[in-house]
């Protein structure tokens, strides 16, 4: 089964919307991407102040996970 034909099949069954299944993809992405992170700092691959940094960009991305992915500025 090809993965494109999994969604429409299962939306009707679970009554998913797909800006929900959009929303969860998301999430599942910035969480499994804070865990990336934190495993590289713990095996040293990335200082302090780095491990911060890109953590709370993920925090604040999970914020708005309901937008649309943008790059933010730091000021």
């Amino acid at each position: 089964m090809a993965p494109e034909s999994i969604v429409p099949r299962h939306q009707q069954t679970l009554k998913i919307d797909q800006n929900d299944l959009l929303i969860e993809i998301r999430h599942k992405f910035l969480t499994t991407l804070k865990g990336t992170y934190w495993h590289y700092f713990e095996e040293g691959q990335m200082m302090p102040q780095t491990i911060i940094l890109l953590t709370e960009s993920v925090d604040r991305a999970i914020d708005h996970e309901e937008s649309d992915i943008q790059d933010w500025e730091f000021i």
